[in-house]
């Protein structure tokens, strides 16, 4: 199965590249297997698969019926960034998104406290509470100048909102698209910028 295709679990997954998909050994044979970045349940990870000999073969894992992604431990990071596995070009992007560095991981845990912030604003469901979320949002938006960090934490927040969203109903529902729809106007206003 082609890697862009395994979409599953669909409340949890968000593909955002596959980094590589190729041959498992030397000389090439049908055996094909990919790494692929996106976001797990709103964080960023990296993820391995062994994607099967055919388009119609599911590959591994599978999950209730369902090929998946396998996550990988964040210890391993670093190590695969020197690999042949993830192309020179793309290093310093999958690193920028995965939180890889010192000001990263800085910006990463001002993501998680906004997240939180988020989460309880979304079960109080207070019409008042869409400005505290503008404010939040703003406020880590202005921790870094640079768009494409930027993008990212937007990504992961939008993530978490969808998240939530799924297992929303009533008031908590309706205060969750507004949230959506205030981080995509900010994806949206970065586009023009880029």
């Amino acid at each position: 199965m082609r890697p862009e295709k395994v979409t599953s679990p669909r409340s949890s997954w968000q593909l955002v590249n596959v980094i590589w998909s190729g041959p498992d050994s030397e000389p090439p044979n049908k055996t094909i297997w990919s790494m692929a970045m996106g976001y797990y349940d709103g964080d960023p990870v990296l993820t391995i698969r062994w994607d099967g000999e055919t388009d119609e073969h599911k590959g591994m894992p599978i999950s209730t019926g369902h090929p998946v992604w396998f996550v990988l431990p964040g210890e391993l990071y670093e190590m695969l960034m020197k690999t042949v596995y993830v192309p020179e070009e793309k290093r310093a992007y999958i690193k920028k998104f995965l939180g890889l560095g010192e000001m990263d991981v800085a910006n990463m845990t001002q993501v998680d406290k906004c997240k939180r912030i988020m989460a309880l604003l979304i079960a109080e469901a207070q019409t008042n509470g869409i400005l505290l979320v503008e404010r939040e949002i703003n406020d880590l938006l202005k921790t870094t100048n640079e768009i494409d960090q930027r993008e990212i934490m937007l990504r992961s927040l939008r993530t978490t909102v969808d998240a939530h969203l799924k297992a929303a109903s009533g008031v908590q529902a309706g205060f969750a698209h507004m949230v959506i729809d205030f981080i995509d106007n900010r994806l949206r206003a970065l586009e023009d910028v880029g």
